[in-house]
């Protein structure tokens, strides 16, 4: 199975939400695309041109992180986890974080936020953002070991001094053959 997600360009109108698309013949036909969000689990018209971060679990569970800030569903914006276990056709959702901080404007920043997926142990993933919380745009990584139902508290991953007027941006994770979480940063 291949997954791709993807999202609106920037002449569509708000309300916008992220899209997949699959191939089960190696992405010769691929499927036509649905709506990473769903009702009581929405991206909402705050967020423009939203993408979803995707990877595949060591049990081939399809996995996505999306932003969301929808206040008739939560006063507080969200960052939401969704499991699928039928290649996409139907999705389990957790919250993985409840009101992240935001960068503030205005920026040349990526903001880009990663989730990837132990090879080795289905049950472990990570996903890595970047959080305003010390000062200055920094990345975070929080991880799971139940499968993406419950997220431990987001750890700081640069080491530069806090609120030394340095941002970091386009963070990248993946785990080694051996178990190792390992993550890359743009300073």
């Amino acid at each position: 199975m291949f997954y791709m997600t993807t999202k609106p360009p920037s002449w569509v109108s708000l309300p916008n939400r992220s899209y997949l698309k699959s191939s089960s013949d190696s992405g010769a036909i691929w499927s036509n695309y649905r709506y990473t969000d769903t009702t009581n689990y929405l991206i909402g018209s705050a967020i423009a041109a939203p993408m979803a971060a995707l990877c595949v679990a060591a049990d081939g569970a399809v996995c996505m992180i999306y932003p969301s800030y929808v206040p008739s569903q939560s006063v507080f914006p969200k960052i939401f986890f969704a499991k699928s276990y039928n290649k996409g056709g139907t999705f389990s959702r957790y919250d993985l974080i409840v009101n992240p901080t935001s960068v503030p404007g205005p920026n040349n920043y990526k903001l880009g936020y990663n989730l990837t997926a132990n090879p080795n142990n289905a049950s472990q993933l990570a996903a890595c953002y970047v959080g305003h919380q010390a000062g200055d745009p920094d990345v975070y990584i929080t991880t799971t070991n139940n499968g993406g139902v419950n997220w431990n508290a987001p750890v700081r991953v640069n080491d530069d001094a806090l609120s030394n007027g340095k941002a970091q941006d386009l963070v990248w994770a993946t785990y080694s053959k051996n178990n190792k979480l390992l993550a890359v940063l743009e300073r």
